[in-house]
């Protein structure tokens, strides 16, 4: 069997040049990290925002097998590098999820590599941190979990910029593939909201979202996202008082039928700062 590694990064598409602006707290900072971007009216040349990082790589936008949504990233053996973005100093937690195409494949691992200035110049480079493995090799997607910390300001990085670069591997057959879906990286933040429980289950009016706090202190009300897009047309007011919590409950009505979304839960508080409390899979 032929090792062969596959990285998936949020480095440059185009060597050398400036990192995306980093989106607002409590976004997915991975760009086009579900694979759904096409171009509209001008179309990507390949998969937008990622590129091969092998010479004679192939890279894929697969239509045919993806996790959630209606597109995944295939990688024929080679690598594949997405945009450069910058990042605030922080706790985040990044999740990938991962599908062999034969079921000799090895495993898969991720990585974030931080970066001392704004255009991920490998000689910049201030750390790299692991984001678990997945190692199932049964043909069927699996999510790879991890919690990292980006660094402040350096001694290569004074003015105090920091970006990163998320790396996702495989040691696959040489005759075989991988598919990669949903690369999340999202600040964590400290919350009044103490979660029980949140989970997603399909029903006949749609993906059915419940939640259980178990204290709830200066909170007004809750979002639900489905990959990016929030799908609640008004907040969800909250009902918990203080060490007391509540139960919520929340239809998807927009959502394709017999299709598997990911969701997330976001908290909103009396100030207006918003977090991400907890992410959930319809199946």
């Amino acid at each position: 069997m032929k090792r062969l590694i596959i990285t998936l990064a949020a480095a440059l598409a185009l060597a050398g040049g400036p990192a995306q602006a980093a989106p607002a707290a409590g976004t997915n900072l991975v760009p086009n990290g579900d694979f759904e971007e096409t171009g509209g009216l001008f179309p990507c040349l390949g998969v937008c925002d990622w590129s091969s990082g092998d010479i004679g790589g192939v890279i894929i936008r697969d239509t045919t097998i993806f996790h959630t949504g209606a597109a995944s990233l295939r990688v024929v053996p080679s690598t594949a590098d997405s945009a450069c973005f910058l990042i605030s100093p922080g706790t985040y937690s990044a999740s990938y999820w991962s599908r062999f195409s034969l079921t000799t494949n090895d495993s898969t691992e991720g990585f974030i590599e931080f970066f001392g200035n704004a255009s991920c110049a490998p000689l910049s480079s201030l750390r790299i941190s692991s984001l678990g493995r997945n190692v199932a090799t049964d043909e069927q997607w699996h999510e790879s979990t991890g919690t990292v910390t980006a660094p402040a300001a350096s001694p290569l990085n004074p003015l105090g910029t920091v970006a990163a670069q998320v790396e996702l591997a495989t040691y696959a057959h040489s005759l075989g593939s991988a598919n990669f879906d949903d690369v999340s990286l999202v600040q964590t933040a400290s919350t009044a909201v103490r979660l029980r429980s949140f989970t997603a289950a399909r029903s006949a009016t749609g993906p059915l979202l419940r939640w259980r706090t178990a204290s709830e202190i200066d909170t007004l009300g809750f979002n639900v996202y489905r990959g990016s897009h929030k799908v609640n047309r008004s907040l969800i007011a909250a009902r918990g008082r203080g060490n007391a919590g509540a139960s919520y409950r929340f239809a998807d009505r927009t959502a394709r039928a017999g299709a598997s979304y990911r969701y997330r839960l976001q908290v909103v508080d009396l100030d207006g700062s918003r977090h991400w409390a907890a992410t959930a899979v319809s199946r």
